[in-house]
């Protein structure tokens, strides 16, 4: 009818602001040590965070738009990157903008990301290199020590025939150490390291083969029986003042003889495997003192027992009496 009149209520939200998105990478694509440092081996990585419920939540990587999100009923929302926009290696920021059901935006944070596929392949050597040469890996230490290079911060893992024998860490200039932690029987061991970067890749060293030789036989030290003159060759009485020294009881892998005479050292030489001396200095009549100090390969050292000679070149002028 003319003159009547109807009315309708309805709810009118203000919304003027919206929740300040967060952003975070999700634990399972924070590879490697720690699952907070931000580096990654993964190039399509989830970030997931909270968001103002219903909130279309846009990430950003370096200021380039990757893809969005909703957030769901109680905010929370992820993304993964997708196959077509794969992070190559390198370091990026990340950070995203919300925007709600009112239309009002926010922005998170921008959070580092490092993505690193690759890892230095480690290197390793033998500290304790003992004896001659220091890097024959022939060493008398049978707790041998180990140093070589990795990515910094790098776990190690240490392996002796193919069996976990210890970890270590590399330091901050890709440097790293152990020492075996329990004596080794003589023998030839095969060393490697696997390492673990901070990112989670994996890449191992080659092997080294290292002998550990802690051993070696005490030597004898003889005059030549051509050198032993008189009735006996085998009297250590000699009437050369320049006699031959030889050495018996020698390892094969000795490489240096010391013989010492009257306190003074004097190489030997090795002819036909055979180790000896010719005397460099002539012997005064009267009682001499000799030793031999072999070395081998590894380093080990022994000394024989004591050679006393006598050089005699005199004899006194016989006496005829008559009776």
């Amino acid at each position: 009818e003319v003159g009547n009149i109807s009315s309708s209520t309805y709810e009118l939200v203000i919304d003027t602001v919206t929740s300040t998105p967060t952003i975070m990478l999700d634990a399972d694509s924070d590879t490697g040590i720690t699952h907070t440092d931000g580096i990654t081996k993964d190039p399509q990585p989830l970030f997931k965070g909270v968001a103002e419920a219903g909130a279309e939540i846009s990430l950003m990587i370096n200021g380039t738009y990757y893809g969005s999100a909703i957030a769901d009923k109680n905010g929370n929302w992820s993304f993964r990157i997708p196959a077509d926009k794969t992070l190559a290696e390198g370091e990026y920021n990340v950070m995203v903008t919300a925007v709600d059901i009112a239309g009002n935006s926010a922005n998170s944070v921008s959070i580092p990301l490092i993505i690193d596929l690759h890892t230095d392949i480690p290197t390793i050597d033998l500290l304790s290199d003992s004896g001659d040469n220091p890097d024959d890996h022939i060493t008398s230490v049978n707790l041998p020590s180990f140093a070589g290079t990795a990515e910094p911060f790098a776990s190690i893992t240490l392996y002796c025939d193919g069996n976990i024998a210890g970890k270590a860490s590399a330091d901050a200039k890709g440097q790293w150490q152990f020492t075996y932690p329990q004596s080794l029987p003589e023998g030839s061991y095969a060393f490697h390291v696997s390492v673990v970067d901070v990112a989670g890749n994996i890449a191992t060293s080659e092997k080294i083969h290292v002998t550990i030789d802690t051993s070696l036989n005490i030597p004898s030290v003889d005059l030549l029986n051509e050198s032993d003159s008189g009735a006996s060759a085998t009297d250590n009485i000699t009437n050369t003042k320049s006699p031959i020294f030889v050495l018996n009881s020698v390892d094969s892998d000795v490489t240096h003889v010391l013989i010492n005479i009257d306190g003074t050292d004097y190489p030997a030489s090795l002819n036909n495997g055979v180790w000896s001396l010719v005397c460099p200095v002539e012997l005064a009549d009267g009682i001499h003192t000799i030793t031999a100090t072999v070395t081998d390969l590894a380093g080990n050292s022994a000394t024989s027992g004591t050679l006393d000679v006598t050089v005699d070149t005199a004899i006194s002028a016989p006496v005829v009496t008559l009776s």
